[in-house]
């Protein structure tokens, strides 16, 4: 289970926060509970845990600096079940960013699982540096590496003749093909 405070002005997605983190917000940042209008954020989160969902897609607002929101977007960028280096996005942003400063901004994003935060790792490929907790972060890779979807083969580039391909010797070959209704 993952708990999560989540936070929106009208239908406008602008905070998800990690209960270790709510004592750290300002008061009014998170404004008065209410428990109904979160239907669909709760039934897109369930559904990415779950292995159903490879992203998630809800009107949402992150407020941030110009920098932040660089980060944050290269963070969008990267495909689900995949990950990059706080190094590598500092490299790509350019202009003397350092792995700190790239951290930094993944710790402001008040959009965590949304804007996949969790993908961006330290150089050394420890999972701390997440503000949801390297736990949290564990969870959401593992998720991602379980479900992500593997890429279609290009069978066109296959010898076929090297293969000494044999229906019966690979009936999971031979299921497909008759699945795909090719007579013989």
């Amino acid at each position: 289970m993952l708990d999560i405070t989540v936070v929106r002005e009208a239908d406008t997605l602008v905070g998800v926060f990690f209960p270790d983190q709510i004592g750290e917000l300002p008061a009014d940042v998170l404004g008065e509970r209410v428990d109904d209008g979160f239907e669909t954020i709760v039934a897109q989160l369930e559904a990415y845990l779950a292995g159903y969902r490879l992203s998630l897609d809800v009107e949402m607002v992150a407020d941030g600096t110009a920098f932040e929101a660089a980060v944050w977007q290269a963070a969008v960028e990267i495909p689900y079940g995949e990950t990059r280096t706080w190094a590598e996005v500092a490299f790509d942003l350019g202009d003397g960013v350092t792995p700190d400063q790239v951290g930094a901004a993944l710790e402001a994003c008040p959009l965590s699982v949304f804007i996949p935060t969790h993908r961006l790792l330290r150089g050394t490929g420890d999972l701390g540096g997440y503000a949801g907790g390297s736990p949290r972060r564990n969870v959401l890779l593992v998720v991602e590496e379980r479900n992500r979807p593997v890429p279609p083969m290009d069978l066109s580039q296959v010898d076929w003749d090297d293969l000494n391909y044999s229906p019966a010797t690979s009936p999971v070959l031979s299921a497909r093909v008759s699945v795909a209704g090719v007579a013989a």
